[in-house]
């Protein structure tokens, strides 16, 4: 399936996953907000009254000929009285000037205001988000339809709960080595506390967390039965045996050293 096709099928959990991890952090994170917290976009009424979203900058008709005439205005009553009256016309027609300025300046601020309130009452944060989210998946903007964003935040739950999966799995392995090496017996553990905080990155995402959280539940293991998943492959911390985060042996261990060392 194409980016440039409609997305309407939400429940190809795998399809949405693909459009998050391509659209990026940021934008998959905008598109969580607008579908579980309603935090930003009009109604679905209003985006489909308005398929083109609306940059709200308060573009007024005829801005840029009031913008000249704002200027224009005052120097042509001080020229036309001086030329026609003398110099001495310059007592009235300068604080004449002044205020005629001030006038259509005022007129076109107020106008400008009005309508950026307007547009931004139905923009509601809707162009700047579905911008980047064009940009980073290579569509015209109307083509960021609400069932689009819908499908690239379940995606974005699939991949936070993936991650937190992960993470799981990993300080399920460093326990276990722990209990190894400390000579423990073979039945242990995971901490309640590094589930969670393995878990909390998924907290709060709906139907997608509830099941992703549900793996992370504080559970017994024996280790004389355990055996790493399939397809996991992991570097070793030779200073204290704990599994490198990522499976590399670069960056830091599951508890926070550097490969090589053991300072905490």
């Amino acid at each position: 399936m194409s980016t440039q096709e409609e997305f309407h099928d939400v429940s190809d959990r795998e399809r949405c996953r693909e459009l998050a991890e391509k659209a990026g952090y940021d934008s998959t994170w905008s598109a969580y907000e607008r579908v579980f917290k309603k935090s930003w976009g009009p109604p679905m009424e209003v985006w489909k009254q308005y398929p083109i979203p609306i940059n709200p900058i308060g573009h007024v008709p005829f801005e840029r000929d009031r913008q000249l005439l704002t200027f224009v205005l005052p120097f042509a009553v001080v020229g036309y009285s001086w030329g026609h009256w003398g110099l001495h016309t310059l007592v009235a027609t300068i604080p004449l000037a002044v205020f005629l300025w001030r006038l259509q300046y005022s007129l076109l601020k107020r106008a400008i205001d009005m309508k950026r309130r307007e547009e931004w009452n139905i923009d509601l944060g809707r162009y700047h988000r579905t911008k980047a989210m064009s940009k980073a998946l290579g569509l015209p903007l109307h083509k960021i339809t609400p069932h689009l964003i819908e499908c690239i935040a379940w995606g974005y739950c699939e991949v936070e709960a993936y991650m937190a999966h992960r993470k799981y799995l990993e300080d399920k392995e460093a326990v276990r080595l722990r209990y190894k090496a400390s000579g423990s017996p073979q039945r242990f553990r995971c901490s309640g506390e590094s589930v969670q905080a393995a878990a909390g990155t998924v907290a709060g995402v709906g139907t997608a967390s509830a099941v992703a959280v549900d793996h992370f539940h504080d559970r017994g293991y024996d280790s004389s039965e355990y055996s790493p998943p399939p397809h996991e492959s992991y570097a070793f911390n030779p200073a204290n045996g704990l599994p490198m985060v990522g499976g590399g042996t670069f960056g830091v261990d599951v508890g926070g050293n550097a490969y090589g060392t053991n300072d905490f």
